[in-house]
């Protein structure tokens, strides 16, 4: 059981064998877990306060912008992936809210799958068709 005085906000991470509880009075988590993890051409970001979310894309150079109405963390933090399809991931304080910036290396195809504790993007290669 965990009593926590009304000021604090808590959440609650679960891995494959394990939990974490990260209690804060601030209301920002950033500094004891990450937000984003990349995995295979996809990226984890890890809230389920996705609500509202904008996706967009930007060339010269190539750009996938995620924006999130509610702020997740308080500073940049900066990912170099360096792989054929994503160079890097780029998360800041935007507006109100959120930014993840995604520099591809074209105009890359991309899913998304929201759940529970997170929201992940597969990114993949871009289809033509069509062309003759």
């Amino acid at each position: 059981m965990l009593d926590l005085n009304s000021k604090y906000t808590y959440k609650i991470y679960s891995e494959a064998n394990a939990s974490t509880i990260i209690i804060s009075s601030d209301g920002f988590f950033h500094e004891h877990q990450e937000l984003i993890e990349y995995r295979n051409n996809s990226i984890i970001i890890k809230t389920s306060e996705y609500e509202g979310y904008k996706i967009s894309r930007l060339s010269d150079p190539f750009r996938i912008l995620i924006d999130f109405p509610k702020r997740l963390t308080e500073s940049e933090n900066i990912m170099n992936i360096n792989e054929s399809l994503v160079s890097y991931i780029k998360s800041f304080p935007y507006e109100n809210g959120t930014r993840i910036e995604i520099g591809t290396s074209s105009q890359a195809r991309f899913e998304t799958e929201k759940n529970t504790e997170n929201m992940i993007m597969g990114i993949y290669d871009p289809v033509v068709s069509n062309i003759l």
